[in-house]
């Protein structure tokens, strides 16, 4: 008796927990695949934070373009 207690109280969860609209399980997808990829990305070596860029310039777009092309010109 006491395990067809445990066994429905188990199912009642399940049904509760299973009850996510169709836009949350494909967020909850969309979340879980992005964490897999960003996972096996790290596990081939890349490097998956973003790089950090100063945000401030005191440089004109003009000499931010001419320091980049010196930076790159090979």
């Amino acid at each position: 008796m006491q395990k067809e207690a445990h066994m429905l109280k188990a199912e009642t969860t399940e049904n509760t927990e299973s009850k996510l609209t169709t836009d949350q399980m494909r967020k909850q997808f969309k979340r879980l695949s992005s964490r897999n990829y960003k996972a096996s990305l790290q596990l081939e070596g890349f490097d998956t934070e973003p790089t950090k860029r100063e945000t401030k310039s005191t440089q004109s777009e003009k000499e931010q373009i001419e320091s980049l092309i010196r930076y790159y010109d090979r």
